[in-house]
């Protein structure tokens, strides 16, 4: 199973006039998860950004997010006294138990 956004979408402030524009998965030779697009101010492109939304994105050059770089997540289970904890729900119980 699979999920694609492609085309374009744009975020707007016209309050401030400013603008940008970002192309998905429709860019010649590139994987369908590759972004690239424009912010403008007053209608003046004043940044470019590209990169992949499963990988990394940079702006004007300078890469502001590399999932290389996060951390692994690390999940943090917590005891709890909750009737739908995981280790309380009947069916896992009977499961355990044969």
């Amino acid at each position: 199973m699979r999920h694609e956004t492609l085309g374009e979408v744009i975020f707007s402030d016209p309050v401030n006039k400013i603008e940008a524009t970002i192309l998905t998965g429709k860019i010649k030779k590139k994987p369908s998860d590759y972004i690239q697009g424009d912010i403008k101010v007053n209608g003046k492109v004043v940044a470019s950004c590209y990169g992949t939304y499963l990988g990394f994105i940079e702006f004007d050059g300078k890469r502001y997010w590399d999932i290389r770089e996060i951390l692994p997540m690390k999940m943090n289970v917590t005891n709890s006294s909750l009737m739908s904890d995981h280790v309380k729900r009947t069916d896992r119980k009977l499961l355990a138990s044969g």
